[in-house]
């Protein structure tokens, strides 16, 4: 698999605040994909978002079938695309997923927006991402967004959490999502909150999406 050596991002909003907000897209999707969610949550476009562009392009034959952060084989990426990948995230410890959240690290750095009020979150793969990245950070962000993810690499995860300051966060899960697992999102949550970070876990009965319900959660993560 060919990794872009930096990531690159669609930007909107003001530049000028001292809000920042990354945004990580999931399996198979692009840096687009969460805008819509960005508009909705600051419709005057107050805050300064960066959609960040997974560095892993997915191909199917000729044809493109957008982005993902992990895994970086092609066996494991072509398990990935059959969906059988994500069934047992809970005892992998895939290097990619360390590779990509020290490169959205990097794009922070180089942004200069760890010197912001800053917030980092994500959708599915990306919410896995996310979660890394404050826990390879040197300093935690404000605040920290999961939607509709999963528990990944458990045995290192619950070490780092408990080892670190932890941060607030926002979880959302639907009860019947088909492609990461009700009970994996609420392992994560349970996992947290026995280390210590304060956050609030949004049930949904739905799948794997972002519902309505979970815009007034993250409207207030986002002001706090």
């Amino acid at each position: 698999m060919s990794r872009d050596t930096r990531v690159q991002s669609i930007r909107w909003g003001s530049s000028d605040s001292e809000r920042a907000v990354v945004v990580l897209h999931g399996f198979g999707a692009d840096a687009d994909d969460l805008v819509p969610l960005g508009r909705t949550l600051d419709p005057s476009g107050r805050l300064d978002w960066h959609f960040v562009r997974a560095p892993l392009a997915l191909q199917y034959g000729d044809v493109a079938c957008g982005r993902a952060w992990f895994p970086d084989t092609a066996q494991e990426m072509m398990l990935a695309m059959q969906g059988s990948y994500f069934q047992n995230l809970a005892q992998l410890d895939p290097p990619g997923l360390q590779r990509s959240a020290q490169q959205v690290l990097e794009y922070i750095d180089r942004h200069d927006l760890v010197h912001r009020t800053l917030f980092v979150g994500g959708f599915s793969q990306g919410a896995m991402v996310a979660l890394e990245c404050v826990l390879q950070a040197a300093q935690p962000p404000a605040g920290l967004f999961l939607l509709s993810g999963g528990l990944i690499a458990a045995a290192r995860t619950a070490r780092q959490a408990r080892a670190g300051t932890g941060c607030r966060f926002v979880q959302s899960h639907g009860t019947t999502d088909p492609i990461l697992a009700y009970s994996s999102a609420r392992a994560l949550y349970d996992m947290l909150r026995d280390a210590g970070w304060r956050g609030d876990f949004i049930r949904f009965d739905g799948d794997h999406t972002v519902p309505d319900q979970v815009t007034g959660p993250l409207g207030v993560l986002l002001a706090g």
